[in-house]
């Protein structure tokens, strides 16, 4: 499922500067997309045995 399908519901929940935390298996490459949301930071990593790598996404309302 991409962060799309899941903003306009996570947007109603949130308040004003509330934050979201999203666990992605690549970069946000599109932030003109975010519907209301900024990236706040994106911190990547890597899981054990080779299972591939991911990153944690803070998003922050802004309506």
């Amino acid at each position: 499922m991409s962060l799309d399908h899941i903003l306009p519901y996570v947007k109603n929940i949130l308040k004003k500067d509330g934050k979201l935390v999203v666990f992605r298996s690549t970069n946000n490459d599109n932030p003109e997309k975010l519907q209301g949301m900024a990236i706040v930071r994106e911190i990547p990593y890597e899981l054990p045995f080779g299972f591939g790598k991911r990153v944690i996404s803070v998003l922050k309302h802004i309506p």
